[in-house]
């Protein structure tokens, strides 16, 4: 307790501003989620979305569609682009200064000499300052998670692993303890609080690039369904692939480029500039069934358990490294 108490006096700056911005994040996140229950969009207006029924159109339908379009791309938005940014800011505030600041200030050989060893020195502060920014950002992290059924009220929750994905939950949190790593490492070798928040900063963005492109890599393996089973309501998923393919009553899967070469009609009529009625007639006929390669959206839940792990990992490694820096470098 005596030592956490030390650390918030000496870094309350920062740790005050990680938690007013979760806070006023999670507060903000909690409001706009009541404004969009509250627009209370018709489950006709729903169908009409995805073409599942001919449900007439009615002023209130079409006020209420707008209403909620509106507070989800400009409210809910900005929430979300908030936490896009949190646990990054958030770890690197508290991480860079933790060691940097006792050796900026020369204040490194009292706080050393103090401890029988640097490293349980070290370790005592990254574990308590791990602890206080997890806390801070579970907050934030729960309050998108209520936000985010109320973006996509017609989809199953448990299909939506891939929407806002990192923006929500306790991915958000591995991510800050990720960038709070590197700023303990960084802090460390470099021993001055501003440039180890901008040398920090630049490995934080690599490792968001790093995170964007792994999470399109090793997905599940998708299945070809029928369109009419993807493109509903209330489903949620994954599109991958070169689009619509199409299976023939015989159950041949082709793509348009090759029912178009067997088809008896051309497809273009240059006389009428459009498509030829006879191409059109013998489609239709043909009973063709579009399918698509599509991941479904309850098996997308293992790409942020594999990123949670990842996070952890590397976030155990950095702050390894951080203990064998803090061990051979001089206090000053």
């Amino acid at each position: 307790m005596t030592t956490a108490r030390l650390l918030f006096r000496i870094h309350r700056f920062e740790s005050l501003a990680v938690a007013a911005g979760a806070l006023l994040l999670a507060v903000a996140g909690l409001y706009v989620a009541s404004r969009l229950n509250g627009a209370a969009v018709e489950t006709g207006c729903v169908q009409q979305w995805f073409d599942s029924g001919p449900v007439a159109a009615s002023p209130a339908c079409e006020e209420s569609r707008q209403a909620f379009n509106s507070i989800n791309e400009y409210e809910a938005g900005k929430v979300m682009a908030g936490m896009a940014v949190l646990p990054f800011v958030a770890g690197l505030l508290l991480g860079v200064p933790l060691v940097a600041r006792e050796v900026e200030q020369r204040t490194a050989t009292l706080a050393w000499s103090l401890q029988s060893s640097r490293v349980r020195w070290l370790l005592k502060r990254a574990l308590i300052a791990a602890a206080m920014l997890a806390a801070v950002l579970t907050i934030p992290a729960g309050a998108a998670e209520v936000l985010e059924p109320t973006r996509h009220p017609w989809l199953d929750p448990s299909t939506t692993a891939f929407s806002d994905y990192g923006l929500r939950g306790p991915l958000t949190v591995f991510r800050g303890l990720a960038a709070f790593s590197i700023g303990v490492l960084v802090g460390a070798a470099v021993g001055r609080v501003l440039p180890a928040l901008i040398v920090a900063a630049v490995g934080t963005v690599l490792l968001f690039q790093v995170l964007a492109a792994a999470q399109w890599a090793f997905l599940p393996e998708p299945e070809l369904l029928p369109v009419t089973e993807t493109q509903v309501a209330g489903r949620g998923g994954l599109q991958t692939g070169d689009g619509i393919q199409y299976r023939d009553r015989a159950g041949a899967t082709l793509t348009w480029d090759e029912i178009i070469a067997r088809a008896p009609f051309p497809y273009y009529d240059e006389e009428l500039e459009d498509v030829d009625p006879r191409f059109s007639a013998w489609f239709d006929s043909a009973g063709y069934e579009e399918y698509e390669w599509f991941i479904r959206g309850e098996r997308l839940g293992v790409v942020a358990v594999r990123e949670a792990a990842g996070l952890s990992v590397l976030s155990t490694v950095l702050l390894g490294m951080s203990l064998v820096v803090v061990r051979g470098r001089r206090p000053y």
